[in-house]
């Protein structure tokens, strides 16, 4: 039996706020369900009838404080797992030891590293994961790269990544094991090696992506947005052919400027695109949403449905950042990628991706800040850090797209997505490592 229910209602305030009302209700929901009491949907008012004490609990990886409260409640009688949405090869950046080339003991390192300099712990600790030392690391599964190729963009100053990787490394310490989303037909060599790793220190890591919708649904009817990128779809389709769109996605970057050479060479090349632009941060001048609207050839909108637009006959390429969802979408649908990595796992996924799998183009001249705009180690070069070789590379890109190398592209996509379709039949590893998982914690007293 499964339920779906909302803990809290009022979702108004900051990231932060939201988040602490999260947690609260969290605390609240779990002591009902340990003490098999009956629960109440906060938004629909639905109540659910008990349900037996949980076997197991699964909390993401950024859930030390969910943790910290289920210990409370229920101390070590539920086990507790991590669940990890990512790619794996940066959680082995991330919260591996430095002999598959992770950070090891990171809040200790920028704890050191703060005695020394006279900063805070945070600050030491950005300053370790944005700066790097110039070493050359060696991550399973990935190519050799520079452990400041792990930030291609200028990091906002007030970052609070160190404290969430600092909780986070707490939590896993802790948990029995871990849950993976990332597909291993993705991610194959990291993934053995991540399992080997976590397996050592006696946690087993069950890998169960892909992780996807039953299918791509999509209701014109809902927006008006959504009515018009079905008709864009439809018209392109007809006009320019099978996968002859691309589509594309942003954060912002602090390069904006960036963002309209891009838009501007798709204009000038008359490749058909949708660009999605939800960041709050996000600005376009009225100029270039004009020049857009009216050339026949791009479609900008603040919200895209990602499934349906991916699935589409006319989609055939994404440009995306490189996130292990859109990624799995993306190859999910055999469209293969161009990516503008920013932070996280997208800076591992575009390489590996780019040099590995040989399913993607990763844009380089789109780097930014002290760290982005040092040499990469597999290029041997630095980008130009311009606005004119950002143009000269996106325009180069799109050209390949159409020719000789986007078709090889293309081929390798479909191979990859062949893989990804048997991970959920019956002999498929997220089925087998899914199975292991029930039969571990389903059948506990």
């Amino acid at each position: 039996m499964k339920i779906l229910l909302s803990t809290f209602q009022d979702a108004s305030g900051t990231m932060p706020e939201i988040w602490g009302k999260s947690t609260a209700a969290y605390g609240r929901y779990y002591r009902l369900l340990y003490e098999a009491k009956p629960v109440t949907c906060a938004v629909k008012g639905t109540v659910f009838d008990a349900l037996p004490v949980p076997a197991a609990v699964v909390l993401d990886l950024f859930c030390l404080a969910e943790f910290r409260i289920t210990q409370g409640i229920s101390g070590s009688t539920v086990p507790v797992l991590t669940w990890m949405s990512g790619g794996v090869s940066t959680f082995i950046r991330f919260f591996g030891d430095d002999t598959i080339g992770g950070l090891g003991e990171f809040e200790s390192r920028a704890a050191a590293e703060a005695t020394l300099t006279g900063v805070t712990t945070s600050e030491a600790g950005l300053k370790i994961l944005f700066e790097g030392e110039g070493k050359l690391l060696k991550i399973p599964g990935l190519p050799a790269m520079y452990d400041y190729e792990f930030c291609p963009q200028k990091p906002a100053t007030t970052s609070p990544v160190f404290k969430i990787l600092a909780a986070s490394a707490k939590f896993l310490k802790e948990a029995q094991g871990i849950i993976a989303a990332s597909p291993y037909a993705l991610e194959e060599v990291s993934i053995d090696a991540a399992k080997s790793f976590w397996g050592n220190l006696e946690k087993e890591m069950y890998v169960v992506g892909p992780l996807l919708a039953p299918s791509p649904a999509f209701d014109a009817t809902v927006s008006k947005s959504h009515g018009e990128i079905e008709i864009f779809l439809d018209d392109k389709l007809r006009r320019f052919g099978g996968k002859s769109i691309s589509f594309g996605t942003a954060f912002w970057p602090t390069a904006p400027d960036y963002v309209e050479e891009v838009i501007d060479a798709l204009l000038e090349k008359q490749f058909p695109f949708i660009f999605a632009y939800a960041s709050p941060a996000a600005t376009l001048s009225d100029k270039l949403v004009a020049k857009v609207n009216s050339s026949g050839v791009g479609l900008l909108s603040k919200w895209a449905p990602q499934p349906y637009i991916l699935s589409h006959q006319a989609t055939g390429w994404f440009l995306s950042h490189g996130g292990n969802g859109s990624i799995v979408e993306s190859l999910s649908n055999a469209i293969p990628l161009v990516i503008w990595p920013f932070n996280a796992d997208q800076p591992a996924a575009a390489a590996h991706l780019t040099e590995n799998l040989k399913v993607s183009f990763e844009l380089i001249e789109i780097r930014t800040g002290e760290s982005g705009l040092k040499p990469l180690y597999r290029l041997g070069r630095a980008p130009k850090g311009t606005r004119e070789a950002v143009g000269i590379e996106i325009r180069e890109v799109i050209d390949a797209c159409r020719g000789p190398k986007g078709v090889e592209l293309r081929k390798n996509a479909e191979a990859v997505q062949a893989k990804l379709s048997n991970a959920w039949k019956e002999d498929g590893i997220a089925a087998r490592d899914l199975r292991a998982f029930l039969d571990t914690y389903s059948g506990r007293d």
